[in-house]
């Protein structure tokens, strides 16, 4: 798997619901690119992948794992601090 296009917003901005979204970005999967996903934090602190698809259309979120979706997060948050760095 592979992040691209990633677009981090600055500064985040806040839903409704209290979710803080922090970036955008597609995910290049095995050649299959899922765009318009967001990273996104939870109240408690939780980073979750989401899309705004997935109000209308539950795939393709839903058919990751859990697990999966933790390492899309991770993945993104990584190449936000090392873009940070470079900035620095």
């Amino acid at each position: 798997m592979r992040i691209e296009n990633l677009a981090v917003f600055t500064p985040s901005r806040l839903t409704k619901g209290g979710i803080e979204l922090l970036a955008s970005f597609t995910l290049n999967a095995h050649g299959i690119r899922l765009r318009d996903l967001t990273l996104a934090r939870a109240g408690n602190g939780e980073l979750l992948v989401w899309s705004a698809r997935c109000n209308r259309d539950p795939e393709p979120i839903a058919t990751f794992t859990q697990e999966t979706r933790r390492e899309i997060a991770i993945m993104v948050q990584e190449r936000i601090t090392g873009a940070q760095r470079v900035a620095a």
